[in-house]
């Protein structure tokens, strides 16, 4: 997952966790699905880490460690995590940031089809359209889009400690899709 902030403001956070566990609401603000990022047919880039695993299991299962490149105006992770699901190769996402917005273009290798889900958490007034999704706070307003994708938005927690959280708002872009796939979400600054 990331984090991105248009200066000062958080636009999209890392949602924290409420309580401790192996299940529920526990076990999901530990999961993708509560992160910035993608998965593949409901399955987390990298599989639940545990302290016995080896590096060369680890490898095993999930690839080689991310790849994280940059320059100028963009950032690019690529990684070979969903690697193993039958089928799916390695995801490449570029971050590039141009004028008054953010595009995300993602890439993934493979073939078959799966369902793809891109999500955000964000502590902004979220509410879908049919042209995207407005995010509000005070005098700031955003406008996140995909072409690819129609976003759905639901309210969520933000935990700054355990037990302890505040209103925010989940927003997915998810479509079912042949691989190899690539989509853009794209949040501009209004």
């Amino acid at each position: 997952g990331f984090e991105l902030h248009f200066q000062d403001l958080p636009v999209f956070v890392d949602p924290g966790r409420g309580a401790y566990g192996e299940d529920g609401a526990a076990a999901f603000y530990r999961s993708a699905g509560a992160h910035n990022t993608l998965t593949v047919s409901g399955a987390d880039p990298y599989p639940p880490n545990k302290p016995y695993y080896g590096d060369g299991f680890r490898e095993a299962v999930a690839g080689g460690p991310p790849e994280l490149t940059g320059g100028g105006d963009e950032v690019v992770l690529s990684h070979r995590g969903f690697g193993r699901i039958k089928g799916v190769g390695e995801l490449r996402r570029q971050w590039r940031f141009v004028e008054n917005a953010m595009v995300l273009s993602d890439g993934l290798a493979g073939k078959g089809r799966h369902r793809i889900s891109r999500r955000f958490m964000t502590p902004l007034e979220a509410e879908a359209g049919s042209g995207g999704v407005v995010l509000r706070n005070g005098g700031r307003t955003f406008h996140l889009n995909s072409p690819d994708a129609t976003a759905s938005v639901t309210q969520t927690t933000l935990w700054h400690a355990y037990g302890q959280g505040r209103p925010g708002f989940a927003v997915e872009f998810a479509a079912e899709a042949s691989l190899p796939w690539s989509g853009e979400i794209r949040l501009e600054v209004l």
